[in-house]
């Protein structure tokens, strides 16, 4: 079977500045754990969302981090208030 737990789980963060043809490690190491099948987003004011995933172990993380550099993180939830590990969405309006 073909899932996102048999993908690599990170938790490293990496910035490009060029269109994506060459990249720089911000951190190896952020403070949420090492997770596959995330789902990320940039909000308008270029503030950093991450939420959920899955463990190694194949646990749902429901928590959400944000960043406004990609090196300093501050977990925002512990638990989303629904369950959307068959399907994450991130949206802002």
């Amino acid at each position: 079977t073909d899932t996102c737990l048999e993908y690599f789980h990170v938790n490293d963060v990496y910035k490009s500045i060029d269109g994506g043809s060459t990249w720089t490690l911000v951190t190896g190491a952020a403070p949420w754990a090492s997770r596959c099948c995330f789902s990320f987003g940039v909000r308008d004011d270029q503030t950093l969302v991450l939420l959920g995933g899955f463990s190694a172990a194949q646990e749902y993380y429901s928590d959400v981090w944000t960043s406004t550099d990609g090196e300093s993180w501050t977990k925002e939830l512990n638990s989303l208030t629904h369950d959307v590990s068959n399907g994450q969405f991130l949206l802002y309006d």
